[in-house]
This record gives C-alpha cells, structure tokens and sequence, in this order.
C-alpha cells in the first residue's frame, strides 16, 4: 500500500516538472510568431514588407528574414540563424541578463534554457524537501503509538 501511494506522487511530481516545457514552446497558430534574435528596439525595423539591410547594400522582402540563406552581407536579414558568418543573435534570456551572441552559437539550445533548468530545479527540490518531512512526521506518529 505505501509504495503505491510513493509510485503515485512520483509520477504526479515527474509529470508537474514537465509543464514549464509545455508553456514554454506553445505558440497560437493564429499569431504571427516573433522574429527569432531581434533586440526589441530593432523590431520596428523588421516590421515593414521590404526591408533594407543596415547597411544600404541591398533590400529583402519580410519572408527572406531567417531562411538561412545569407542575402546581407552584415547579416540583417539572418539574426535568428548561423547563415551568416559575421552575424549576431539577440538572446532574450528570460529570468537572466539578455545579451547577444554570435551566431555560429544560435539553435544550440542554451539561450532561454536557464529559466528551464532553475525552475525544474526549485519544483524537483521542493518535492525531496516535502517528502522528507512528510516521512518524518509519519515516523514520529509511529514512535509516539
């Protein structure tokens, strides 16, 4: 019977572990998903149909913006990608100091995973602590039968 009840909470807790995961990939197929490693004060930049590289050489239609194809030869129109040599990516970083990296570094899965990894983390070491005391407190109720 108590093994039965511990199988229980661990599976509920690993499953609970797992919505940060869930929340943090949903996006609604009815909005228009955000340029990947755009610096919000570039946004309205990138907003119009053609846009123009930053620096004069060329213009590019808004549906050419991280198709990992290099049109720029700064890079604008691939910040979400490592199609560009010289490129730099705006990294967010949710929960922590956002910074730009190079782009050889993009899609490595580090940028916005820290906020993942500390809040798994607090949830998996608030679960152990629960649990100890709750053992605790049953063994003390055993002892004072």
């Amino acid at each position: 019977m108590e093994h039965g009840h511990d199988r229980r909470f661990l599976t509920l807790s690993f499953c609970i572990s797992f919505i940060p995961f869930l929340f943090s990939s949903y996006a609604s197929p009815f909005s228009n998903p955000p340029l990947l490693g755009i610096h919000p004060l570039d946004e309205k930049y990138f907003q119009p149909e053609v846009i123009k590289c930053k620096d004069g050489s060329k213009s590019f239609t808004r549906d050419r913006v991280n198709d990992d194809f290099c049109d720029c030869l700064d890079g604008t129109d691939e910040p979400g990608t490592s199609a560009c040599p010289a490129g730099k990516f705006y990294c967010r970083n949710v929960g922590s100091i956002p910074r730009f990296i190079f782009s050889s570094r993009v899609n490595d899965r580090f940028c916005g995973l820290k906020v993942i990894i500390i809040l798994q983390a607090v949830l998996i070491g608030s679960v152990v602590v629960f649990r100890i005391f709750h053992r605790r407190a049953r063994s003390k109720k055993r002892r004072l039968r």
